[in-house]
């Protein structure tokens, strides 16, 4: 299996639009499934994220013209966690995607004062007149071998992992409304889930540079997006090679989509290193396309490997 840059097309649908929050709003629909579930019932499949961008489209450009709504809706109050901020995206185009209407947004689930988890999102399919329980999940992992294995792909600063994040939707987040407390906090409400979905999104970053395929975990989506990481000695070794190269350091806010901040010069670059942390970055001049590349501590690999 070959993994996936963004597709010209893809590419060319987030470029149309100026606006940094329409541009994340388009990537969170359109972008390539990450994390597949067991149930293929679950799954979005490409042709629904295809009508659900098209049922947007039209409300898209009236935010190109003034995109306060949209940009008060994401930053009131502000999302200081990547996850939250996606949830806030689709939470917006449920407003205005004319089938499903948003019931409940983050809604906890309890049994006698405990809380046992909550539902990302219950919406009513206006179609089907069936009510959905839906689960949202961004991730950005990087791969150390054997990238095979599920529990070889790590968060970039170890917090998470993807072993870890699949079977927690396998057998707690998605099973929820299945749950006798979870099916009790939806009676109160007059509502009986009739389906379940997964929305992922995210991307892969494989060790090092070269385009060779690589074997996935089974839970990843095939077309899933992809990038690099490399050690912050390995980065240098290399940056010194291509000394035309220019390079954009990414906020995380730039994880989903580039908003096309200013270029770096390699020496400028090369004088920020040693980070105590991963860095992401944008880099022109390596290859034939842009390469999105984490440069990580030279002991990022052990540590990660440490955590298992």
């Amino acid at each position: 299996m070959s993994p996936s840059q963004p597709t010209p097309a893809l590419n060319a649908r987030i470029e149309h639009y100026r606006s940094a929050a329409v541009r994340d709003l388009v990537w969170a629909i359109l972008s390539p499934t990450l994390i597949v579930m067991p149930d293929s019932s679950q799954h979005c499949t490409p042709i629904w994220y295809e009508q659900a961008f098209l049922a947007i489209e039209p409300h898209l450009q009236q935010l190109e013209q003034d995109d306060t709504p949209l940009v008060q809706h994401l930053t009131t109050p502000r999302a200081h966690r990547l996850g939250s901020y996606f949830e806030r995206l689709w939470s917006y185009w449920l407003q205005h995607n004319g089938r499903y209407n948003l019931l409940a947004a983050n809604l906890q689930v309890k049994a006698n004062n405990q809380t046992l988890g909550e539902f990302d999102l219950i919406v009513h399919d206006t179609h089907a007149d069936e009510i959905e329980h839906w689960e949202l999940a961004v991730k950005f992992y990087l791969g150390v071998t054997p990238l095979q294995s599920a529990n070889h792909w790590f968060g970039p600063n170890h917090q998470d992992r993807l072993d870890l994040k699949y079977h927690h939707l396998v057998q707690h987040q998605l099973p929820l409304s299945q749950t006798h407390a979870g099916q009790q906090t939806c009676a109160a409400h007059g509502w009986s889930i009739a389906r379940r979905r997964l929305i992922s999104k995210g991307r892969l970053y494989f060790p090092g540079v070269d385009a060779e395929s690589h074997s996935l975990p089974r839970c990843i989506d095939p077309a899933a997006l992809h990038g690099h990481w490399l050690t912050q000695t390995e980065f240098a070794r290399q940056a010194r090679h291509h000394p035309q190269a220019r390079y954009r350091k990414l906020g995380r806010e730039e994880w989903m989509v580039m908003q096309g901040h200013h270029d770096i010069a390699t020496m400028d670059l090369l004088s920020l290193l040693p980070h105590s942390y991963p860095l992401q970055l944008d880099i022109s001049g390596w290859q034939d396309q842009p390469l999105r590349l984490f440069v990580v501590p030279d002991t990022w690999r052990e540590q990660a490997l440490s955590t298992l």
